[in-house]
């Protein structure tokens, strides 16, 4: 090999040495615990609140009314 491609190798070499320590986290930062830990978790339900399981057919039905709606809405206003 001659020198300039002995050269670039180790630059190259170094740059990913420090890419690569760049990007992999200690394990003392893995372990840190952090302010918002624990903070968005929602709390369980209690029993008493649970309410109906019709949540998903009813948004179907108000998705498929609105979509009725703009339609209508769109179709009228191409004809004027």
């Amino acid at each position: 090999m001659t020198t300039p491609t002995r050269r670039r190798l180790a630059t190259l070499a170094l740059g990913l040495s420090l890419a690569l320590g760049a990007f992999a986290a200690p394990a003392s930062a893995q372990a840190a615990k952090e302010p918002t830990d624990g903070f968005f978790d929602v709390p369980a339900r209690d029993p008493s609140e649970q309410s109906e399981p019709w949540g998903l057919p009813a948004y179907m039905i108000t998705a498929a009314l609105g979509g009725g709606a703009i339609f209508v809405l769109c179709k009228s206003a191409r004809r004027s």
